[in-house]
């Protein structure tokens, strides 16, 4: 699993929607994408970027304490999730699709 954090205000975060569907349309339901907004102002921002950059994998609402639980920093942090839930690896910034694929299959 793919597992994103990312904030409605984050330039690199609009950046890199468009490459976590890319990589959902490339290994299809293996990629299991899955994103958590955070330090977002009102739900409605959330949204506004899901509408205006096409979003087509899951968005969930976090909070400050889950974004402190899981040690995010910066924008777009993602982690790849091994099959039995571990935290395997994390990538922070902007990363291509190949780059997902390549760490997905570490």
């Amino acid at each position: 699993m793919v597992l994103t954090f990312w904030a409605p205000w984050c330039g690199v975060c609009k950046a890199e929607a468009s490459t976590l569907s890319a990589l959902q349309g490339t290994v299809g339901g293996s990629a299991h994408v899955l994103s958590v907004a955070v330090a977002y102002e009102d739900e409605e921002d959330v949204c506004r970027f899901a509408r205006e950059h096409s979003v087509d994998y899951p968005v969930l609402l976090g909070s400050e304490e889950l974004r402190r639980a899981y040690g995010v920093e910066q924008f777009p942090t993602t982690f790849f999730v091994s099959s039995e839930g571990r935290l395997e690896r994390a990538a922070v910034g902007y990363t291509t699709r190949l780059g997902l694929l390549w760490r997905m299959w570490l």
